[in-house]
């Protein structure tokens, strides 16, 4: 099945109205609601799991966004990576003091990324999550407590054309990932423009077109 196809049918399985408890990891979430999946379902999603980041197409950029809590210290750490279709990015990594949950996080990282991708021109744009219920309004009764920064998505959305939201996994997220983890050791926010750091090297060159 076409890449583009697994996604969509992605977004379909999800529209069924299967919920994640956004606390435990993405595999207990499928392995806590196997029994409502068919097994044509349960291929799909193995599929899912194993694809890597692909470039977009030409003239378009893919913006991927994490977090990492520590709780102890009331500090997220987001990170931020926009690429296009000749792996040229832009990366940040971005230190929050606040005591979000990883909900709350997760939503306020796909709005900074948005904002990224925004402030320096980097438009149109895919916005690509491992979290589905941050980009996917329609999943409104576990949207309660992020109803103000998904406004703001919203809001921001409206004021530029060709976006579109995607359900990618972990794997494809990893350079977002990676950052997010550095953001909590270091001192100050950080942004790289056609650079990055040397935590997410291999994950980049592995995807830049030879």
């Amino acid at each position: 099945m076409p890449y583009g196809d697994v996604l969509d049918s992605m977004s379909s399985l999800f529209m069924k109205g299967i919920h994640c408890d956004l606390e435990v990891s993405f595999l207990d979430f499928f392995e806590s609601c196997s029994n409502n999946l068919t097994d044509d379902d349960m291929a799909l999603l193995s599929v899912m799991w194993d694809h890597s980041w692909k470039p977009p197409l030409e003239g378009v950029f893919k913006v991927n966004s994490d977090v990492v809590l520590d709780r102890d210290k009331l500090v997220v750490g987001v990170g931020l990576v926009v690429r296009n279709c000749q792996g040229l990015i832009a990366t940040s990594a971005q230190r929050i003091c606040a005591s979000y949950t990883l909900l709350v996080a997760e939503a306020v990282a796909v709005l900074h990324g948005i904002n990224l991708a925004i402030d320096i021109g980097l438009t149109p744009f895919v916005i690509e999550k491992d979290v589905l219920v941050v980009v996917n309004s329609n999943q409104k009764a576990s949207l309660a407590d992020i109803g103000l920064i998904i406004g703001e998505v919203l809001i921001k959305l409206q004021s530029i054309t060709g976006v579109s939201a995607m359900y990618v996994s972990r794997k494809a997220n990893n350079v977002a990932h990676n950052l997010s983890k550095l953001a909590l050791i270091v001192d100050n926010n950080q942004f790289w423009m056609e650079e990055y750091p040397l935590c997410v090297e291999r994950f980049i060159l592995d995807k830049v077109p030879i």
